[in-house]
Order: C-alpha cells, then sequence, then structure tokens
C-alpha cells in the first residue's frame, strides 16, 4: 500500500509494479477462507487499476477484473465489505467498458453495481456514490443503444443519490450535476 501511495505522489511505475509483486505474493500466500484474503485481493485490484490508468494496458485492467471477481467468491454475504468489492468490480467493467467499448462490460457493470447498491445499507455514507455510479453506468448504456428504461434507471439512480444526502454533504453539487446529466439526455 505504501508503494501505491508513493506512486501516487512521484509517479515512477517502479513503484506500481513492486506494490502489484507485493499484493500478488500476499494474495499467494493467503488462504481462501482466510478473513483477509479479500483485503489483499481488493489492494492487488487497487494496484493493477493505478499501472492500467498509466499505461492503458488491456492485461493491467483484464487481471483487475479477474482479481475483483474472486474477491467477490471469497467475502460472504453478510461481509460488510461485500458492496465494495461489487463497487470496485462494477467500476473496473466501466473503465474497461470506456476504454474498449465492449457493450458487455458496462452489463456487467451494471449489474455488478446493483448488488453494491442491494448489499449497502440505506443510511451509509456511501450510498450516493453507489446510486451515482449505478445511474452513470446505466446513463452509458443508454447513450449507446437509446433504450428508453436505460435513461429512466439514469435518472431514477441519480434523483435517489441526491435525495439521500444533505445539502451539506461534499459531493452534493457533482451528483446534483449528474442528475441534470440525466434529465437532459432524457429530454433530448
Amino acid at each position: 500500500i505504501l508503494l501505491c501511495k508513493r506512486y501516487r505522489r512521484l509517479g515512477m511505475l517502479e513503484d506500481i509494479n513492486n506494490g502489484i509483486a507485493i499484493h500478488q505474493r500476499a494474495c499467494t500466500l493467503t488462504t481462501d477462507d482466510h478473513e483477509h484474503k479479500a483485503r489483499h485481493l481488493l489492494s492487488l485490484a487497487r494496484a493493477l487499476h493505478l499501472r492500467f490508468k498509466h499505461s492503458g494496458n488491456r492485461s493491467d485492467i483484464d487481471e483487475e477484473i479477474e482479481t475483483l471477481r474472486s474477491g467477490t467468491t471469497v467475502v460472504s454475504d453478510g461481509y460488510a465489505d461485500k458492496a465494495t468489492h461489487l463497487l470496485e468490480l462494477g467500476d473496473a467493467y466501466m473503465a474497461r467498458y470506456s476504454m474498449f467499448n465492449d457493450l458487455e462490460d458496462v452489463n456487467t457493470a451494471i449489474l455488478c453495481l446493483q448488488q453494491a447498491v442491494k448489499y449497502t445499507e440505506q443510511e451509509q455514507k456511501s450510498m450516493p456514490c453507489r446510486l451515482g455510479n449505478l445511474g452513470r453506468a446505466y446513463l452509458s448504456r443508454f447513450m449507446r443503444l437509446g433504450d428508453v428504461d436505460d435513461i429512466e434507471n439514469a435518472v431514477a439512480m441519480q434523483n435517489r443519490a441526491v435525495k439521500c444526502m444533505g445539502d451539506d454533504h461534499d459531493h452534493k453539487f457533482s451528483h446534483m450535476e449528474d442528475l441534470g446529466v440525466a434529465l437532459r439526455n432524457r429530454f433530448d
């Protein structure tokens, strides 16, 4: 994790490569039933995502997705971090969709993000973010296919995101902006 932080600060690819190697080793040494396995997989996936953002290399995003998929299988349904793993998996599919435009990625992202919302308690501070990500995924699919159900779902998710946060929430403006974009696309 420290190497990833140093990479963010200094931008040295060697740091992220070493971080990935260490996280891979931790995942290999940790059995699937160990309480920290999911956390190790999530750390590895995040490091792979950093390298993908740096290089745009498809193998990094593919490995990130496979790592996150493994993480969702080792986290039990009652585990508090299940939603986090599903959110990051959905976001990884969206990142790959944005880069390579494979419709199956946005479809799978929506399924993962729906599950992330399902596993998130309504009162959790992370709910607006999860609803917003799901709304943006619906909007992306609408932009590609023009299906009215997708734009309706995008508006509904963004509206829920705005409604479940107070006026003093740090990100309320960005969620209101996302709602405005969805509404404009529904109008057009």
